[in-house]
């Protein structure tokens, strides 16, 4: 009895420390930023859920394709200016200029890159080669991928100025208008699935250019300019974080189209699902990866403790979220149907195993950005890319779609390790090791 006392009042006070670290700035600011991933996330399930139960794998699959496309066309086209605007924004002598010049050169960099693409999907799709030969997907594509790179533009803005509500309301705004136009347009198969989401990002971006810009940035007046001035400030920065964001974010967008090639386009649904729903796991731990960039980069003394909060309470959450993952894997994925249900809980499992390296990583490559080491941050993408792909093309014909829940723990492993070397052997990084033995001391006294 006086056991069970004494273990309450521990975990009691552990709870109370925890409330009031919550309320620090970090965990604050970081409000609207997890609640952005998580909405995305739960809508996404529920879309994704929709889709599979009301069009085929084969339908599915095809579409998830042609959106992992999509998605690196816009990955590329943004050259990863949404971090540039973070840091440099904010202390500009012409911001409107500044916003003005990005969006044109996101804009033409979006159709440019989308044209491209086009262009070469005989070499790198030929599943997809057909998807040329009419005028109408065509000229869809290239637009799908210029709304959606300055939607994307315009959310960053709203971080950068400090107004993540406005990109909060934009994912409320899109999420709802997918759930129900996939709902909607489930006649037109396929394309059913693409309209939706092209839809509700077309309607999020003009809401968010004709009603969230002026009243996130009054000052803001739309002109047509390209100012090299400005955008020299932001590129140098930005190329290198883009470089690195391509590398980390490519493997999870190429395996649909890896698994599309190699067992089907069945097979394609089944591991996008998965890895959508092993998504969400890192959600949380992301989001305060992202906010420590954010108030780092506003109280760059505060930084160590910063990113020892972030790093803390993101592996904490995910270390539990894995534990219960990994058991009701079968499960959950039975709610898209029994063939993903099949097809995925092992690989599911593997990206629950993986989630804690992941937030790992993604904590630790935000310091990289705060402290403008590129060149490590590049170097260790590489190896992620280079690692998990080698696995993913090299097993997946022999073992199927659990390939890639393998390559993908492998190079967050490989990473974990480098980090953890580093974070405890670096003198760079001792006040943050100072940090983070105060906060759990701090917790666990």
């Amino acid at each position: 009895m006086h056991i069970n006392v004494q273990l309450s009042n521990y975990l009691n006070t552990i709870s109370k420390r925890i409330v009031i670290l919550s309320k620090q700035s970090l965990f604050t600011n970081a409000g609207y930023l997890v609640g952005i991933e998580t909405i995305n996330s739960i809508i996404g399930f529920l879309f994704w859920t929709l889709a599979a139960r009301m069009y085929s794998p084969e339908n599915l699959g095809f579409a998830s394709a042609v959106l992992s496309s999509i998605a690196i066309v816009s990955m590329i086209a943004s050259f990863g200016t949404g971090n540039g605007l973070i840091r440099f924004l904010p202390s500009s002598v012409s911001p409107n200029r500044m916003l003005n010049s990005l969006f044109l050169f996101n804009a033409l960099a979006a159709c440019l890159v989308g044209t491209f693409y086009l262009v070469g999907l005989p070499i790198w799709s030929a599943s997809l080669a057909n998807f040329r030969e009419n005028i109408l997907p065509v000229v869809g594509f290239v637009i799908y991928c210029l709304v959606i790179t300055l939607n994307s533009s315009l959310r960053m803005t709203f971080l950068a100025l400090r107004r993540a509500k406005y990109a909060f309301r934009q994912a409320v705004i899109s999420n709802s208008f997918r759930l129900i136009l996939v709902i909607l347009l489930t006649g037109f198969a396929v394309w059913g699935i693409i309209g939706s989401l092209f839809f509700a990002v077309l309607i999020t971006a003009l809401i968010s250019f004709l009603v969230f810009l002026p009243r996130a940035f009054p000052s803001y007046r739309p002109i047509l300019i390209f100012s090299w001035t400005d955008l020299s400030s932001i590129l140098p920065y930005s190329f290198g974080i883009y470089i690195a964001s391509l590398m980390i974010q490519a493997p999870a967008r190429l395996f649909p189209i890896i698994a599309l090639e190699s067992i089907g386009s069945a097979s394609a649904a089944h591991v996008h699902i998965t890895f959508l729903v092993g998504g969400m796991l890192v959600t949380p731990g992301m989001g305060l990866a992202t906010s420590a960039f954010v108030e780092s980069s506003n109280n760059p003394q505060e930084s160590a403790s910063i990113f020892s909060k972030a790093a803390l309470t993101g592996l904490a959450i995910t270390l539990l979220g894995s534990i219960i993952l990994i058991f009701v894997s079968p499960w959950l994925l039975l709610l898209f149907g029994v063939s993903y249900s099949i097809a995925g809980t092992e690989l599911l499992r593997w990206l629950s195993v993986t989630a804690p390296f992941v937030v790992l990583t993604g904590v630790y490559f935000a310091y990289l950005r705060f402290k403008q080491r590129i060149k490590r941050l590049v170097g260790l993408s590489l190896i992620m890319l280079i690692v998990s792909l080698a696995i993913a093309h090299s097993f997946t014909p022999s073992i199927g779609t659990s390939a890639f829940g393998i390559g993908w723990f492998v190079s967050f492993l490989v990473l974990a390790v480098i980090i953890l070397v580093e974070t405890y052997t670096s003198n760079s990084l001792h006040e943050f090791r100072k940090q983070t033995y105060l906060i759990i001391s701090h917790l666990l006294r």
